[in-house]
């Protein structure tokens, strides 16, 4: 009786194996990598989103105690948002719900307490009691404490 030869495997065998097997590789990396990006999405979310807000508080000209007051609460909110005490949806609700009129107010006097008293040829101690009437004005709308017609009759004066 004559032996048979054993049968080798052929070459397509092979390469389908080592084509599963990198398959499997890869499936498993971005299950790992997509696991890591969950976990950590809303970190670096928060971490961008202060930092855009800090930087333009930074490039304000408002007085260091209320941009460290600012800088703060946007730290502490992003914080929360970080930690998942609150979700995206009540920041942008958060931002929808703040006044945007008053906030284009205020950002007019303080511009007017800056620029405007900074070029006019007033004395330091006008300038510095216009800074400070500007800046009463700036709070007291963002605080809704003066009616808009009141508003309107001191940017009228101004300009």
């Amino acid at each position: 009786m004559e032996q048979e030869a054993p049968k080798k495997s052929g070459g397509l065998g092979k390469i389908a194996i080592g084509c599963g097997i990198v398959v499997l590789i890869v499936i498993v990396l971005l299950a790992v990598g997509g696991w890591y990006v969950y976990n950590n999405a809303r970190g670096w979310m928060a971490k961008g989103l202060s930092s855009v807000v800090n930087e333009a508080v930074d490039q304000s000209n408002l007085p260091d105690v209320q941009k460290q007051a600012i800088t703060d609460r946007v730290d502490h909110v992003m914080q929360e948002f970080a930690d998942g005490n609150i979700t995206l949806d009540q920041i942008g609700q958060a931002v929808n719900s703040l006044e945007v009129e008053n906030l284009v107010t205020a950002g007019m006097a303080q511009y007017i307490g800056t620029a405007v008293m900074d070029s006019s040829s007033l004395s330091d101690d006008d300038k510095a009691d216009g800074r400070q009437a500007m800046n009463r004005l700036a709070h007291g709308v963002l605080e809704n404490q003066i009616d808009e017609s009141e508003i309107q009759k001191v940017f009228d004066a101004i300009m």
